[in-house]
């Protein structure tokens, strides 16, 4: 059971399965919005591959391993069981971009850029090779925008739903606080890294305890943001709890915790924002 668990969490399908669970709750919000079944392929698909390619490339390229964190152990461990997710990722992805609008794949285009951008080195500083990650602060804002911007603005491309509308905007702010704040526990498990590579992170900068108070600040925002919407009650009583138990993980991440933590319950807040809008409703 638990290997299953490993599995199901370790190989990137949890954090696909909630990549996708959170572009569904956008519908909750904004009900033209559709995830069609060639979006939902895509979404899922290209989040496994993505994932999938960021844990193995470092292993590929640079035949670096690190026995550093369960994750990595299990990665260097099931290296060919990962190559067959990416190349699965690869086919369910491709089935879905053959699927969706022409718009769509507009707006998939320029996500692609920006995920190429992050992860691989596009200018030359002296010996080091320089990504958009490596620029201070900037990491978390890029995680935060892509997200926004495959769970509001993808399926709104594929609805062909306005964009110049204010609630699609509104959404997007609000989704992209989320994502904010839900990720600085990632860069306070990463600081050590961080200041060895000189990244400059959040936590880096301000330290655990401020860096924590802005992740909170952000969950509150998104949370007037959320409930400004015209929801039933069940769809607020839902939203609430969510960003309750949202700040509890996050309130809780003050020290560096086990993989599991991170990636399978802080990454599946989304999966419970769905849940509960589900149930609830």
């Amino acid at each position: 059971m638990r290997s299953l668990f490993e599995f199901w969490t370790y190989s990137n399908l949890h954090i696909s399965a909630s990549a996708l669970s959170f572009a569904a709750v956008s519908t909750y919000f904004i009900p033209e919005l559709q995830i069609t079944t060639g979006l939902a392929l895509l979404i899922f698909g290209s989040t496994l591959c993505s994932y999938v390619f960021h844990r193995l490339y470092p292993i590929i390229k640079h035949h670096r391993i690190s026995t550093d964190g369960a994750l990595n152990i299990w990665t260097n461990k099931y290296k060919r069981l990962q190559s067959f997710v990416f190349l699965i990722g690869i086919i369910i992805s491709g089935a879905g971009f053959f699927m969706i609008h022409f718009n769509t794949k507009i707006v998939l285009l320029i996500l692609a850029g920006i995920t190429f951008l992050y992860s691989f080195p596009f200018y030359n500083y002296g010996n080091v090779k320089i990504r958009l990650r490596d620029f201070p602060f900037i990491k978390i804002f890029l995680i935060a925008l892509i997200w926004a911007l495959v769970c509001v603005i993808l399926p709104a491309a594929e609805s062909e739903f306005q964009m110049a509308n204010a609630n699609l905007w509104k959404l997007f702010i609000a989704h992209f606080l989320f994502i904010f704040a839900i990720t600085i526990p990632f860069d306070i498990r990463d600081l050590e890294y961080d200041r060895s590579v000189d990244v400059k992170t959040i936590p880096l900068v301000f330290g655990v305890g401020k860096s924590l108070i802005i992740s909170i600040a952000m969950l509150i925002t998104a949370t007037i943001i959320y409930l400004s919407f015209d929801l039933n009650f069940n769809a607020r009583f839902a939203t609430t709890i969510t960003m309750f138990i949202s700040s509890i993980f996050i309130l809780n991440a003050y020290e560096r915790k086990h993989d599991l933590y991170y990636l399978f319950w802080m990454d599946g807040l989304m999966f419970l924002f769905y849940l509960l809008l589900m149930g609830f409703n």
